[in-house]
């Protein structure tokens, strides 16, 4: 282990991006993501409090981490999360990109605290712009409310709003096209990601390949490739010319990014994984708690990103399913 690089893992890749969940619990029950009773949520105790997270954050961003997603569940639920927000934003100096993945459904009141926090960016999930469907996947959710809180973000004044949009076969697929007229309402500003969906435990959905999609849209459009930036995420962009519009493809299955991942996920009760479909490892939080120096959680975070594995081993439709949870995992 090369103690001069601590966040470089035994193939060489080395991570700059933490995913941050907030809390495990959610305000939508959407098929793909949890059983119709929904989850028995953890006690809120047993979560990082406000003040350990931003400890921890600077810990990381000390090590090399540069961008934070906060995540859940959904994050917007968390108690305090514009002041926390704020805290990151001017405690953890040495980051240059602070975002956040939501469902938008509280952002009519929101975007602008967070705004004005420090929140650089937002991703907002939506997987249909028929409110009748839009109910059906989220199990009950108010498409309008996730309009609102988009017009919202819009208004406060967010420069790159991605939306994020989970692919189902028989579902949503052919609503494509409608999210790619939406997008280009605001060109400049909304773009869309096209996500395969991931199956955890026994929740196995039909995907749909990002191959379908592309060879779909290449019917009424150009896609032309841009180049990645290395510090974000696994997306695959390209511009569509006749619109202006960017679309990013995310494809964990059928052409796994495992070779390039970046990323670390610390979930809601402070236990670091750095694989989104294993590896649940004893709560920093815990370390925390105990009272351990900076030195002793630096150790046991270079230990884990050091022991990631080089990729997991779920297919299309077929193989080991990731582990546990998403709305416990923080996407």
């Amino acid at each position: 282990m090369n103690a001069l690089r601590p966040l470089i893992d035994q193939f060489g890749r080395q991570h700059s991006y933490l995913r941050v969940s907030l809390t495990d619990r959610c305000n939508l029950r959407c098929l793909y993501c949890m059983p119709k009773e929904g989850l028995q949520w953890s006690p809120t105790s047993a979560h990082l409090s406000n003040d350990e997270l931003v400890s921890i954050i600077k810990i990381f961003s000390e090590m090399g981490i540069r961008h934070i997603r906060l995540t859940g569940g959904e994050p917007t639920l968390r108690k305090g999360l514009v002041s926390l927000v704020q805290r990151i934003a001017t405690e953890a100096t040495e980051l240059t990109d602070l975002s956040m993945t939501t469902n938008g459904l509280l952002l009519d009141h929101l975007a602008q605290p967070l705004k004005e926090a420090g929140l650089q960016r937002l991703n907002i999930s939506i997987d249909s712009l028929d409110p009748e469907r839009f109910h059906d996947i989220t199990r009950g959710g108010n498409l309008h409310r996730v309009l609102d809180g988009i017009e919202a973000s819009l208004q406060a004044g967010f420069q790159k709003i991605k939306l994020n949009l989970v692919l189902l076969k028989d579902q949503n697929e052919e609503e494509i096209f409608d999210f790619i007229d939406f997008c280009a309402r605001y060109p400049k500003i909304l773009e869309l990601r096209c996500i395969e969906y991931m199956p955890f435990q026994a929740r196995w959905m039909k995907c749909v390949s990002v191959e379908t999609i592309k060879k779909k849209l290449s019917t009424h459009y150009q896609l032309i490739p841009q180049e990645k930036h290395p510090d974000r995420g696994p997306a695959r962009e390209y511009l569509i010319p006749e619109n202006d519009v960017r679309i990013g493809f995310i494809s964990p299955l059928s052409n796994r990014f495992c070779p390039s991942c970046n990323r670390l996920r610390l979930m809601a009760d402070g236990s670091l994984r750095s694989c989104l479909a294993k590896e649940k490892h004893p709560p920093l939080r815990d370390l925390l708690r105990e009272n351990h120096s900076q030195e002793q959680l630096k150790s046991q975070i270079q230990a884990i990103v050091w022991n990631k594995v080089d990729g997991h081993h779920c297919r299309e439709n077929s193989g080991t399913p990731f582990e546990g949870t998403m709305t416990r995992i923080g996407g």
